[in-house]
């Protein structure tokens, strides 16, 4: 049988606050690689909403980016995701990240499908209050 792939897209428009000097990571006013990483996994949220159904959420087992270019403030970035593999309650995306038409950041990231109550659960059983 045939699986059609899941497909999500997110965007954003870089603030000052996104940046690699904002978040202390280098001294430029270039994108931070957390930020990078989060429009990712916004790709890989936006394709798997529909797959989940009542009660299920999904948590990242794996990621890899790799970063080839940069961007500045007021730069605007889409990122997409597209399944490549489904077992299990594994997830496998393919991630691209690019702006206008050059891929500045790519690679993968494997979600897992999780029932919301029992992870919330845990969360809260592991937090300090």
């Amino acid at each position: 049988m045939v699986q059609i792939p899941l497909v999500g897209m997110s965007k954003l428009t870089v603030r000052t606050s996104d940046t690699s000097l904002a978040h202390g990571s280098n001294d430029l006013q270039s994108i931070s690689p957390s930020v990078l990483t989060t429009l990712a996994e916004g790709a890989v949220q936006a394709a798997l909403n529909e797959k989940l159904g009542s009660g299920e959420s999904s948590i990242t087992t794996r990621l890899h980016l790799e970063i080839s270019d940069i961007a500045g403030v007021g730069s605007e970035l889409f990122a997409s995701a597209k399944s490549t593999q489904h077992h299990g309650g594994n997830y496998h995306f393919d991630i691209a990240i690019s702006h206008d038409d050059t891929i500045i950041a790519q690679g993968e990231i494997v979600r897992k499908v999780i029932d919301r109550v029992t992870m919330s659960a845990k969360i809260a059983a592991r937090s300090r209050r």
